[in-house]
């Protein structure tokens, strides 16, 4: 009797290297399929573990932030409407925006930042270098518009830059605000 690899909602808890280790131990070869959908079921465990991640770290908003930007419909890409589906919905496919997700490999930054965040938000103290619940959000928060700066999707960028706004709104920290807004600025500028 063989020994299986076990599923990812199963490795709940552990770290992101030990549940990709798991793909690749099941896909034959190492080699990554390449028909359309071919890695929806494991794109969607990583997702699943992720986001029961987020609400038993007792973060919901994270959950609902992560999701969203996982999930542009199931989360893999091929949820964009084919020519012919465009045709007969009788969309000008040069209108079309395809959804942008994020990739598998930046999904766990993306949580771990998210978690950060609404945890900073609480006033959870992070007990690391930066014991500022205000400066942790903006930490983690500014850490997610620079990667979506860097994948060149602005209005990510500036989703989370106004999330720091608000964030130094809440805390009455003006100095976080003014150097927040500023950034907002900057991204909208360069759009």
């Amino acid at each position: 009797v063989g020994m299986t690899a076990p599923t990812l909602s199963a490795m709940r808890g552990a770290s992101f290297k030990d549940k990709l280790a798991v793909l690749e131990a099941t896909t034959p070869d190492g080699s990554i399929p390449n028909e359309p959908g071919a890695l929806k079921p494991r794109y969607d465990d990583l997702k699943k573990s992720l986001c029961v991640d987020a609400l038993v770290a007792g973060c919901p908003d994270a959950f609902v932030d992560f999701y969203y930007l996982c999930t542009s419909g199931d989360g893999v890409g091929d949820d964009n409407l084919t020519a012919d589906e465009m045709e007969r919905a009788l969309i000008n496919p040069d209108d079309y925006e395809e959804f942008e997700e994020v990739p598998m490999d930046k999904m766990p930054f993306v949580k771990d930042a998210l978690v950060a965040a609404e945890s900073a938000l609480r006033g959870d103290a992070s007990g690391g270098p930066n014991d500022d619940p205000a400066v942790a959000v903006q930490d983690a928060y500014g850490a997610l518009a620079e990667y979506f700066l860097g994948t060149d999707d602005r209005a990510k960028a500036a989703y989370f830059y106004d999330k720091c706004v608000a964030a130094a709104v809440a805390a009455r920290r003006p100095e976080l605000e003014m150097a927040a807004c500023a950034r907002v600025g900057k991204t909208h500028e360069a759009a």
